[in-house]
Parts: C-alpha cells; sequence; structure tokens
C-alpha cells in the first residue's frame, strides 16, 4: 500500500496516534485517568474506557468477540450515559477514549452540546488545549501536544467544526514553538512528539506536509541507536509515514522474533518482557497485534490471547458482561 495514501488515512484514524506518550500517560493512570490534586473516588457505577477502547482496537485483529458480545457491551456503554462520563471525568483523555469507543461501537454519544462545553473550557487562547482544567498554562509547549491532538479529534467525532479563529491561534502557536521547540534529551519522545506535531498540522491545513531533510536524518540517526522495543517499533511505524524517501525501516523478521518472545503465560503481551505476567497489559498487546497487521505478519492467537481480552473488557466495568467462548 502506498505510503503517502497511508498518511492521508491515518490523519483521520487514531489507533495509534501518539501512543508513546499514551502509553507513558496510561500506564501511570491504569484504573484512573486523574489530574494531580483533583482525583475523585471510583464511583460503583464507573467504566474504565482505557481498558474498554485498547480491548476493543485489539479486537478488530483477534476477532474475539461475538455479535452477542458486541450487543452486551453496547448495552452496557448507552446505559451509562456521557452526562455519567462529564461527572466521573477529570481530563481530556476521558472525554478522547470515550468517543473512540463510540466510533469503534458504532454508537452515537448523547449529550454532544456537554461534551463539547467540557472539551472548550479546556481550551486556551495561546492556541492549545490542556490536559485538565487545573493545569497550568505556561508549561513547555511540548506538554501541550497530544492534549490538542485529543481535543480536536474529540471535537471532530462530535461532528463538529473548529471555528476559524481557533483555528489560526492553534496554528500559530504551532508555527511558534515547532519543532524547534522538543526537547531532544529523549530521542523516543522526541520522535514520537514530532509526529504528533505534524498530525496536528495535517489535520488543520488539511495538507501532507512532511519532515525536512535535517530533521528526519536526527530521528533516522537517534532511533538507530535506540535498543529494539516494542516502543521503539511503534515509533518508527509512525515516525516512517511522514518520511517522504521511505528511508525509515524495520527489520521484520527481527521484530517479529522479538515481539513474539514478549508474549506472556495469561496471551498478553507486556511493554518490556521479563517473564512476568502480570506486566501484560493491553495497551501493549493491542500494539503487539498493530505492528503484526501492519507488517503482515501472521497473529498467534490462542484461547488465552481470547480470554486476556474477555478478561480486560469485563474488567472495564466491573461485571461479567462476555463469557469465554
Amino acid at each position: 500500500m502506498n505510503k503517502k495514501w497511508l498518511l492521508y488515512l491515518l490523519v483521520f484514524i487514531v489507533f495509534i496516534t501518539g501512543i508513546t506518550l499514551a502509553t507513558i500517560y496510561f500506564k501511570e493512570n491504569p484504573q484512573r485517568l486523574t489530574s494531580v490534586g483533583n482525583e475523585t473516588e471510583q464511583k460503583d457505577e464507573y467504566i474504565d474506557f482505557y481498558k474498554l477502547y485498547y480491548s476493543l482496537a485489539a479486537n478488530q485483529y483477534t476477532k474475539t468477540l461475538t455479535s452477542s458480545d458486541i450487543k452486551k457491551i453496547k448495552n452496557e456503554i448507552e446505559s451509562y450515559g456521557s452526562k455519567k462520563l462529564i461527572e466521573n471525568s477529570v481530563s481530556i483523555y476521558d472525554i478522547w477514549l470515550y468517543l473512540e469507543v463510540m466510533s469503534l461501537l458504532e454508537l452515537k454519544p448523547d449529550n454532544k452540546e456537554l461534551l463539547l462545553e467540557y472539551i472548550n473550557n479546556l481550551y486556551v487562547e495561546n492556541g492549545f488545549y490542556k490536559s485538565y482544567s487545573e493545569e497550568e498554562k505556561n508549561l513547555e509547549p511540548q506538554n501541550y501536544l497530544l492534549s490538542t491532538k485529543m481535543g480536536l479529534e474529540a471535537i471532530s467525532n462530535l461532528g463538529k467544526e473548529l471555528p476559524n479563529g481557533k483555528q489560526k491561534e492553534i496554528s500559530g502557536w504551532l508555527t511558534e514553538n515547532f519543532p524547534n521547540k522538543l526537547d531532544k534529551s529523549d530521542k523516543l519522545s522526541y520522535s514520537d512528539l514530532y509526529y504528533v506535531y505534524l498530525l496536528i498540522l495535517n489535520r488543520l491545513e488539511e495538507s501532507s506536509k512532511m519532515m525536512n531533510q535535517n530533521d528526519l536524518a536526527y530521528i533516522d540517526d537517534s532511533l538507530k541507536s535506540e535498543n529494539d522495543s516494542l516502543i521503539k517499533y511503534i515509533v518508527v511505524t509512525n515516525v516512517s509515514l511522514f518520511d517522504p524517501n521511505e528511508n525509515l525501516d524495520i527489520d521484520v523478521e527481527n521484530m517479529k522474533e522479538n515481539l513474539m518472545s514478549l508474549k506472556q503465560d495469561n496471551g498478553g503481551y507486556p511493554l518490556f518482557g521479563d517473564g512476568n505476567q502480570e506486566l501484560s497489559d493491553i495497551l501493549s498487546t493491542y500494539q503487539v497485534y498493530y505492528l503484526f497487521d501492519f507488517y503482515n505478519i501472521e497473529i498467534d492467537l490462542d484461547e488465552k490471547s481470547h480470554q486476556f481480552i474477555r478478561q480486560n473488557i469485563n474488567d472495564s466495568m466491573n461485571s461479567l458482561v462476555i463469557n469465554g467462548h
């Protein structure tokens, strides 16, 4: 498949956008997505949209869930409703996950105006979206890249258009700060932040802006010096979509061997493999399945693989929604 076509497609699909940053954030907040100084007690009726979203995303590759399973999940989500989400929510990540789940399930969110108001209240006139209401607005600009990307995608998923004035403000903020102000101390993070920056820019300008050659050469050299890992494979795959000369590549056979060695006894995959199945998580498992599909590698599935997804879905709703088959 032509990489430029893939670029246009992935600008509007969110399965792997900013995945390294999301990995860092979500792994620090596995049960709830909470802001510092604004934690709320988990309600009895609460859905973990992090686990649910990545379980459903993984299911697209594993085909674990039956039509009956999907129907049960839809009923749970519709019963929960977006108003309850707002009551329990503390960040843009909650809203983004909820809307992505709705999209995967082909459901329409209720209370659209309430969701839009929540998102708009996180907007700063400098040209970016904060992660949560209490977050400071004078942090380093790169701190707001992922939340801005998610804010824009959430608005799009609500079927709304960004006002021209706000679009100009965001474009101006991007031009002023990126990519020159990105921190290069962490090579993987720098590469992924650059990727998120380009995703936002291409969404706003509806263009196909690629990486310039100097930045691309730096990223290429940086990534080559990094040890092979799941995060590295994801970042290289992301960045390669913005490489006009298609210089970035992966040793697919070596990647396949490394990723397959990560699989744990419970059917899931961890971010780093050390033989402890408790480190298996649904985000890393989804990432592995995504990479296998992207590079046309046959996915190693067994009953434990399917059960891992079912268990994560049940855990996300604190109830036995689906049974084993």
